[in-house]
């Protein structure tokens, strides 16, 4: 149901869109329609475009010799008013170029005129240049004023195009009787809905409309509204006293009825005096069966009886539709102002749970960045740790890795002394050899001689 009711709110504006920019483009056509029958342009050569045709109507007042720039006074004046814009080719521009070639080119001629006498021009025959400024404040005035009176009658137009929208927006299909005007505001009007023998037509329009009034009360306001810009409209189109035309239509909206009631008993007191007093004046011999006595007496009896019947309930009847409406109005008011306390209410509600939530969130916020950068201090702690492990790692890394090497450079150096010192090792065995072998030599030789001694003893 919520998709169905949105595609149903954007085919609704959607049409009034749509019914807007038709509205607009039938204004433009108008407006422009209107422009071109205030100021026509020359028919043009079946065998030009436009372009051509409007480059070689506005030839002429693009390059201007001396003697056709200048001109009486008389006939700028008429060149410049307003209404005449044909006569400068349809530009509002020309007046204004023409004038200052007028002075440009005059204050040149008297310059040349001190210099030479027979170049000089008389002057009664040119415009001065207070009576050119005239002329420009002139010109300036007339484009002022109907830049001003056209922008009124558009503004008027808008507001009448948006209230149209807004009376499409409401449309409603009832057979009901146009010609009693309800909820109109003309005086003419609600003494119509007066006149009447008796409020039936109350009873059938409330059965006919019966939710629906107010939506046919606020189309009627609308069509009003309308109407007194329409008159407003037409004054100002015309030119006409805006007193004396759309105000008395206004100031006839505004009437008040029980004036108007006043005035009528007031009436028909004076012509209740008036039938009596004639009754009492005619003789007898002018109306000898009685029939005009007769009419006098039920007339006065109508004034003194019907009438003062008719005129309180009417009026009582007035004043009761008042303090209904008056009561309807107060009934809405105080709806309307209890839905405004409620709201007041949930909005101060609102408030007040924003500010707790507020700060709620602002302690939590201040807790978690406290943590955050607790830890943070103790992440760069670890990280400084870590760093200096690291490095000391690193250093001790590269101190084995110099050893290494130093130590693989070294192992040929001591393979070689290895070497010599095994060398040395073996002769030190040979010479120990050689020396044991001598010794057993001599040993020997000293025990044989002992045993020779002895043999020989």
């Amino acid at each position: 149901m919520t998709s169905l009711s949105r595609l149903t709110t954007l085919s609704q504006a959607n049409v009034a869109a749509s019914h807007h920019r038709t509205i607009r483009i039938h204004e433009h056509k108008k407006w422009k329609r209107i422009l071109e029958q205030a100021y026509p342009l020359p028919p043009a050569p079946p065998e030009m475009c436009r372009d051509a045709f409007l480059e070689e109507l506005l030839k002429p007042y693009e390059s201007e010799s001396y003697s056709k720039t200048i001109d009486t006074e008389d006939s700028i004046l008429n060149k410049v008013q307003f209404g005449e814009i044909t006569e400068l080719g349809g530009n509002y521009f020309n007046a204004e170029e023409k004038l200052l070639n007028i002075r440009v080119l005059f204050g040149d001629k008297l310059k040349r005129s001190s210099i030479s006498a027979k170049d000089s021009v008389a002057t009664d025959s040119l415009p001065y240049g207070p009576d050119l400024n005239k002329l420009m404040k002139e010109r300036y005035g007339n484009i002022a004023s109907a830049i001003g009176y056209f922008a009124v009658i558009f503004q008027l137009q808008t507001l009448k195009h948006r209230m149209n929208m807004f009376k499409e927006r409401w449309r409603m299909d009832l057979s009901i009787d146009k010609e009693l005007r309800l909820f109109g505001w003309s005086i003419k009007d609600y003494l119509n809905r007066f006149s009447q023998p008796n409020l039936l037509y109350l009873d059938t329009a409330e059965r006919l409309l019966g939710k629906q009034i107010e939506c046919f009360k606020f189309r009627m306001d609308l069509k009003e509204i309308n109407r007194l810009i329409d008159c407003v409209i037409e004054d100002v189109r015309s030119k006409r006293n805006i007193c004396n035309g759309s105000m008395v239509l206004i100031k006839d909206a505004e009437m008040d009825i029980e004036v108007l009631l006043t005035n009528s008993q007031k009436e028909a007191t004076e012509e209740h005096a008036k039938v009596a007093k004639a009754a009492a004046n005619m003789p007898r011999s002018a109306d000898p069966f009685g029939r005009r006595a007769k009419a006098i007496y039920s007339k006065i009896n109508h004034f003194d009886f019907v009438y003062p019947i008719e005129a309180r309930y009417r009026i009582n009847w007035t004043q009761t539709t008042m303090e209904q409406s008056i009561l309807k109005v107060d009934f809405e008011e105080k709806r309307l102002s209890d839905e405004l306390n409620g709201i007041k209410q949930q909005i101060e509600e609102v408030r007040s749970l924003w500010k707790i939530s507020s700060v709620a969130y602002n302690a939590q916020i201040y807790s978690l960045k406290n943590s955050i950068m607790d830890r943070e201090l103790q992440y760069e702690e670890n990280l400084e740790l870590a760093e200096s492990q690291i490095q000391m790692t690193r250093l001790r890394l590269n101190k084995a890795k110099d050893d290494l090497k130093y130590y693989k450079e070294q192992i040929p150096m001591f393979h070689r002394k290895i070497a010599e010192v095994q060398e040395i090792l073996a002769l030190q065995e040979l010479e120990n050899r050689k020396s044991s072998r001598a010794s057993r030599k001599s040993s020997r030789k000293s025990s044989g001689a002992k045993l020779l001694m002895k043999a020989k003893k």
